[in-house]
């Protein structure tokens, strides 16, 4: 993909929206909210409707042996 290319869908996806549906999804639901608390005098941003993929996977602590062997015995089909 060339640099001109690139720069073309960046633009396409600041005035669209993300390319993943599941992400449309939740930026259109996102809206709606924000419209929603802003009507009723809400103050926050739409951002803060929005889900934090930013977020990093080091924040979160690993699970030990046994926690991961509870997951599993939860999941068991019986």
């Amino acid at each position: 993909m060339s640099y001109r290319e690139a720069q073309q869908w960046a633009s396409f996806i600041q005035s669209n929206g993300p390319l993943s549906h599941t992400r449309r999804l939740e930026a259109m639901i996102a809206k709606v909210c924000w419209v929603i608390q802003a009507v009723h005098g809400g103050k926050l941003d739409i951002s803060d409707f929005l889900p934090d993929y930013d977020q990093s996977v080091e924040d979160e602590p690993e699970a030990t042996l046994e926690q991961f062997a509870a997951i599993l015995r939860m999941a068991r089909v019986k």
